[in-house]
């Protein structure tokens, strides 16, 4: 009996150092600070946005956007090293260096813990939130894609304010049928750092070339109208001579359009450009009773306001300069 006494002596001491042994090693990786920065990177390495966001705590209480903290705004990033620092005044920082669509960096996260579990295991949490905040604006158009998500923004021209999973990036772009923008990338590193975006959108090629199409076939329908004073047209010609034929116009150049946004969503302007009709038409002069035939060139100017109307229709109104 006395053996079996020692051995069970022996037992509960073997087992009493392992689970000593096991508090430490848990407390030094899995259950320490960098441990538990690690399974928020893990979250964004799965493209989990619910763990990440559970394991980030309360979102800031700030007007800050949240159309970024889901799943398929997430680029996955891969975790090269994980080191904590010296716990100060109860806080202890966690660098984490990463990797993310060929770039490396690198983010500081502060972490403290609360009461420990069973007075043994600490409690982590982050002591600032490990959520970054991206002042975004967009020119010229309120739409615009987020690492391939479609977002619009609350006004164009204006800056928005919008929370993202940090470390991570945010690659920023539009492109549809009237515009296009220089996609913009913003890298996010550590969350406390303030970040600011502009994506810039511009009239695309078949914008310009469906305006200057409707320019010409406007000024195609001016120039049909029998009519010293076309309607609605930006030319016509004053006559003091009795004419004696219907009036015959031409487009011999058609002006040349460029767009400039302004600030009223889904229009912009073509600045007044400069072309030249063609006027054919028989006079009488009212001096001596002459017949001629009148051919001159009118030069004139023209300019639009141009409306989107749904995705890829236009609409164009005439600024019309007679001179």
């Amino acid at each position: 009996m006395r053996g079996i006494a020692i051995r069970a002596g022996i037992a509960v001491g073997v087992a009493i150092i392992a689970f000593a042994v096991l508090v430490v090693v848990l407390n030094a990786t899995v259950l320490s600070a960098s441990g538990y920065v690690q399974g928020y990177l893990g979250a964004l390495e799965r493209k989990d946005a619910a763990t990440a966001l559970q394991l980030a705590g309360e979102l800031p209480a700030t007007s800050r956007r949240t159309d970024l903290l889901i799943d398929a705004a997430i680029v996955p990033i891969t975790v090269i090293d994980v080191t904590s620092g010296d716990d100060v005044d109860g806080v202890t920082p966690v660098e984490v260096a990463f990797e993310v669509e060929g770039r490396t960096a690198t983010a500081t996260f502060l972490l403290q813990h609360d009461n420990a579990l069973f007075g043994i295991f600490p409690i982590w949490r982050f002591a600032e939130s490990p959520l970054a905040s991206v002042e975004i604006t967009v020119m010229n158009t309120t739409e615009f894609t987020a690492n391939g998500v479609n977002l619009r923004a609350p006004a164009q021209n204006e800056a928005a304010r919008y929370l993202a999973f940090a470390p991570g990036i945010l690659n920023l772009e539009h492109e549809s049928s009237l515009l296009v923008s220089t996609p913009k990338t913003v890298l996010i590193e550590s969350p406390a750092a303030p970040l600011r975006a502009v994506l810039n959108t511009e009239a695309s090629p078949s914008f310009v070339s469906q305006v200057q199409g409707e320019v010409d076939r406007y000024l195609a329908d001016c120039a049909a109208q029998q009519k010293l004073f076309p309607d609605g047209c930006p030319f016509g010609q004053d006559i003091a001579d009795r004419i004696i034929s219907d009036p015959a116009w031409s487009i011999v150049s058609n002006p040349v359009m460029t767009l400039q946004p302004t600030s009223t969503p889904g229009a912009w302007t073509t600045p007044a450009a400069p072309g030249v009709a063609r006027l054919i038409v028989d006079v009488k002069s009212i001096y001596n009773g002459e017949i001629f035939t009148l051919d001159e060139p009118v030069p004139f100017s023209v300019g639009f306001v141009v409306t989107f109307v749904g995705a890829s229709e236009i609409v164009l109104t005439p600024v019309l300069d007679q001179g």
